[in-house]
């Protein structure tokens, strides 16, 4: 009995074959196997097969049960390796060991449900080429989604062929390229958000000052340590997986510990701002708008996207770089005092 040569073996699993028959094991521990039966003769046949137990080795080894569709006939499939809604399983429950956040994985599924639609028929998935993906990204458009959804769902595509390309279901990568977007944020000039402020609660608006002051995102404050007057969030907790850290004046550290110290969640903050901006008459005006007030204070007084970045936490400069697009007499007009003190 000889083993299958294949290029992307995974550690603590055997592919093996004989002439009759090949079967995988996957090694739990030292001592303990679970051998899996490809049940065919057919090289081509072993190596499709091969590469599932590869891409649900993971999810055996952490005790989850994993159904393979040639030893289950109650699995509905299309082709031996499986449909693209079989794999599309598969790799959600991979992502959901990755302790991804419920709201990222509910990307996932609304990206699929479109790619469905789009497919419009069951398919193979290595059958996926990218005239499928270009069709899909048509679909998005005449669906009537916004610029920045049409692109989150089409990274979450990108991510998902690229799991079926280096898992050998796909054999080329596909390119999945974004639309064209202009990008346009919605922020708050200093009198908008005295405005807002005059509708918000006494108690409540040294919180809403914090927020646009450190441009902290709605949850930050409630995932974050104190160490003396910084706020470090673990990278695990972190909106793009990078440590974040955000200083504090002393001031700041006590509306902190007041804001921590209550029983509200982050929502209650911000359906408060949300009907305090239409109070003031500034219209529907996202909590978010909070975080662009404060890095577009911050470049109308020094002009400089690196400091912005490292303000907001941005894991990339591409993402800082779009305040460069604000008009500078609109900033002038918002923020009066911070665009002065650049000139001075």
């Amino acid at each position: 009995m000889t083993a299958l040569n294949h290029n992307n073996p995974t550690p603590g699993v055997r592919i093996l074959g004989s002439s009759r028959r090949g079967y995988a094991r996957v090694r739990m521990n030292n001592t303990i196997e679970i051998s899996i039966p490809l049940k065919s003769s057919d090289p081509k046949i072993i190596k499709l097969r091969a590469a599932e137990v590869r891409i649900a080795a993971p999810l055996i080894k952490a005790g989850i049960k994993v159904e393979f569709s040639w030893l289950n006939s109650a699995i509905e499939r299309t082709t031996i390796g499986g449909s693209i809604e079989y794999y599309f399983n598969t790799f959600m429950k991979a992502k959901s060991i990755e302790g991804l956040a419920p709201k990222t994985l509910a990307g996932y599924r609304h990206m699929y449900a479109h790619l469905k639609n789009s497919l419009q028929v069951a398919r193979r998935a290595d059958t996926l080429k990218l005239a499928d993906i270009e069709k899909y990204k048509l679909h998005l458009v005449d669906e009537g989604l916004a610029a920045a959804t049409t692109n989150r769902r089409l990274r979450e595509c990108a991510s998902f062929t690229t799991y079926l390309y280096e898992h050998e279901i796909l054999r080329r990568r596909l390119k999945v390229k974004r639309i064209r977007e202009i990008e346009k944020i919605n922020y708050i000039g200093e009198a908008g958000l005295r405005k807002i402020q005059q509708y918000i609660p006494v108690w409540m608006q040294p919180i809403i000052q914090l927020y646009a002051d450190t441009g902290m995102r709605l949850s930050e404050p409630f995932l974050a340590i104190r160490y003396d007057n910084e706020l470090v969030i673990g990278a695990s907790k972190s909106k793009n997986r990078q440590l974040r850290s955000i200083q504090l004046s002393n001031i700041q550290v006590a509306v902190w510990e007041f804001l921590i110290s209550k029983s509200h969640k982050p929502q209650f903050y911000s359906r408060a701002f949300k009907r305090a901006a239409t109070a003031a008459g500034l219209g529907k005006n996202k909590f978010h708008n909070l975080r662009h007030y404060c890095g577009a204070r911050l470049y109308a007084a020094h002009r400089d996207v690196q400091l912005v970045k490292l303000k907001l936490g941005h894991s990339s400069l591409s993402t800082t770089e779009k305040y460069q697009k604000f008009n500078l007499a609109q900033l002038k007009s918002a923020f009066p005092k911070a665009y002065e003190s650049y000139n001075s």
